[in-house]
This record gives structure tokens, sequence and C-alpha cells, in this order.
């Protein structure tokens, strides 16, 4: 048998402060007795007072007794305490070590929060698409959650992608296989592609060169990431350099940035450029509408002239590229949003060798031209009904500006 435990008791109190008690309490048995200092006195008096019919509840401490009882435990009870001390130790050092969530590192609470958001796109992707075989219109509120989160997925991988590049000199492909990526993320998730149609295969053969299209809506950065060639860029408004993720990534992957309000730094940007396409033998893609156009009917807007410009300057041709009118699959409008195929021509490339900026005026005329009515015939063909070609309202479809605007884009 073992010592387990010492009971002790503290007897000797008393209501009254006057004649306090010193005795031990009725009942009781002292085998051992100390006296401790002299009584002290402890006034309680509160809100409670009323309870006690008027008077003060006082208590006063006398002479404590300390009471003292063995309490014995059988050898049994012993061993299995000493064999369960190893694992209170064990569970110690367990609760040591765990991390503490309150001081948890910024890094992880950053990657957890992207989790939950991330997850939380995904969930609220797929309930709308559930959603849409009974509301058509929740479609729209699926395939633009899904096609954001893609974009927003691989501009990250882009910017890895255009770091990892540029450190082994291969930068000039960081666009193309970002735009790859893009295209089987978008074909994943919203079921939406762009069918190329190359005959002439220009797409591969022809470097350097000015690639121009019409510009639809936002979709069309998907038609970039399928038909974009390797060894191209892209020209953008400064403004999209700023914006998180794809700003980013166009910044490291060798946008060309313009600056509209600026003539100066726009014209010493596509002096760069075209100085780009020489030495590197690095084409770009161009949108000479210079803003989206978002029909319902196909149509182009008037062509700015940057985009010709540049092609004279550097001497290399120019390789349209026309986009069916999609708003069987996108129209903003109406709210629809469904999954399709869109077909996507090349046209034969325009030489622009011994032309000189006397003569970009024709050059921009003549190539929207061939442009629209490419355009009019792919329509008919991807939606299944006649179109009649678009009035002019008497105009050439050349934009007739001054400064910037004239001379760049």
């Amino acid at each position: 048998m073992c010592l387990r435990s010492v009971s002790v008791s503290v007897s000797g109190f008393s209501q009254d402060p006057k004649t306090p008690k010193t005795g031990a309490p009725s009942g009781r048995s002292s085998h051992h007795g100390t006296k401790l200092a002299a009584p002290q006195q402890i006034s309680c008096r509160g809100w409670w007072a009323g309870s006690w019919a008027g008077k003060s509840p006082n208590f006063t401490i006398s002479e404590p007794k300390i009471q003292y009882r063995l309490v014995h435990e059988p050898a049994s009870s012993t061993l299995t305490r000493h064999a369960s001390a190893p694992l209170r130790e064990e569970k110690r050092r367990e609760e040591k070590t765990r991390p503490d969530s309150r001081h948890r590192p910024l890094d992880m609470a950053v990657l957890q929060f992207l989790a939950y958001l991330i997850g939380g796109q995904i969930a609220l992707t797929v309930a709308f698409y559930m959603l849409s075989l009974v509301v058509p219109k929740a479609a729209f509120a699926a395939r633009s959650l899904a096609s954001y989160m893609s974009l927003v997925v691989v501009a990250l991988y882009g910017v890895f992608a255009s770091i990892a590049l540029r450190i082994v000199g291969m930068q000039q492909i960081a666009q193309w296989t970002t735009g790859r990526a893009f295209k089987y993320a978008m074909a994943a998730t919203t079921g939406i592609s762009f069918e190329i149609i190359d005959p002439g295969r220009h797409l591969d053969t022809v470097r350097p060169a000015v690639f121009i299209g019409n510009h639809q809506t936002e979709l069309d950065v998907l038609m970039l990431g399928t038909m974009f060639p390797k060894y191209c860029s892209v020209t953008a408004k400064k403004s999209l350099k700023s914006w998180p993720f794809l700003g980013w990534f166009m910044a490291l992957s060798g946008t060309v940035f313009i600056d509209r309000k600026n003539t100066q730094d726009a014209r010493q940007a596509m002096a760069g450029a075209a100085a780009e396409i020489k030495n590197r033998k690095q084409s770009v893609y161009m949108f000479p509408e210079g803003t989206r156009s978002y029909t319902k009917d196909p149509t182009l807007l008037p062509f700015k002239k940057g985009a010709f410009h540049l092609a004279v300057q550097a001497g290399v041709p120019i390789v349209p590229v026309v986009v069916a009118n999609y708003s069987h699959v996108l129209y903003l409008k109406s709210f629809i949003f469904n999954l399709g195929k869109i077909p996507c021509k090349v046209l034969d490339p325009i030489p622009t060798a011994g032309l000189t900026a006397a003569d970009v005026d024709e050059l921009t005329r003549s190539t929207r031209d061939l442009m629209l009515k490419e355009l009019i015939s792919l329509t008919e063909k991807a939606q299944g009904r006649p179109i009649a070609l678009p009035a002019t309202n008497g105009t050439d479809g050349v934009v007739k500006a001054s400064g910037a605007e004239a001379t760049l884009s």
C-alpha cells in the first residue's frame, strides 16, 4: 500500500464577528491541529444584503483547524498509473510541437485563403452548371465563372513559364505556350473551342509578320490561345500592365504596351516593336479595330492604321486572321454563353515591301474590305443562315485621326 493523497480540511468559521468559534466542528475528529495566525475578519457587503434580513453579512475566520486523512490505494492502481506516465509525457511533447493556429505563418494563411477561394468558385460553377439543366440562363453564369477561373490559373502558369523561359533564353515562345494551356483549360471547363483553318500553313511558315484580326469580345483571348503562332507577341493598352496575374504575365512575356494618351511614348513603343521584328524575327498580333465590337451581326469597326504603319516600317507582310461572328455562342446583352466550335480562318499574307507611309491608307482600306467579305462567308457557315453585307454609311472604314491614333493604333 502507498500514500495516495492527504486530505486537509479547515474549520472554525463564525458568522458573528463578536463571538468567534475556536473549536473543531461537531461530528469531526481532529488527529492533528496547528494554530495559525490571529483571526482575521473579512467583511463582505454588497447588493445581496437584503437577503440577510437587513443585516450586512460578516464572516470571520478564527483559528483554523487542519485535519489530515490517509487514503490507501491498491498496488495495482499504482502500477497502472506508472505505466501510463510515458504516454502522458508523449502527449505533452506533441502538444508543445503542434503548431498554434494563432501563430500560423503568413504564407500558410495565404495558401489556405486561395484554397478556400478556388474551392468555393469550383463548387459555385458546378452548381450553376447543374442549375442550367432547369434554367438555361444559368449556363451564362457557369461559363463566365469557369472562364475567369481558367484565365487566372493559366495567367499564373504563364508568369512562372515566362520566368523559366527567360532564364533559358526562350522568352519568345512564352505567350505561345501559355495560349495553348488556356486553349485546353477552356475546352475542359466551358466546352468552347476555335477551329483554325489555315490551308496555306501561314502560321507555321510566315515569320516575321504583323498578324491582324477582328475583335468581338473577351472570348478573343481564347482565339489567340488557339491560333497564336510561335515567336509572336501581342500589343496591348498600357493600363493592362497593372492588372494582377494577366498584367504580370504580359509584362514578363514581352508584350508591347502602348500608351495612347502619350504620342511620344506610343511612337517609341511602336519603333521598339519594329526593331524587335527586324532584329529577332518576332511577329506581333494586333486588333486594328482598337476595341471590341460586341455586335450581334457580323461587321467590322473602322480600322486604325497603327498595325499597317508598323508592317510598312518593318517591311514585313500583313497576315489577316478572320473569326466568324459568334454571337450564337457568346452575346453579353442577352446573357447567352453556350458551348460550341467557332471557325477562324488565316488569309494569305499581304506583302508590304516597297510601300511607304503614303500607301498606308489604301492598304488599310483594301485589307478591311477583304476581311469583311470573309467574315460574312464564315459566319454564314457557322450560324447556318444567309447574311447581307453591312452598309458602309458613306465611310471607307479607315479612322481619320491625328497624333498617336493616326500613326499607331
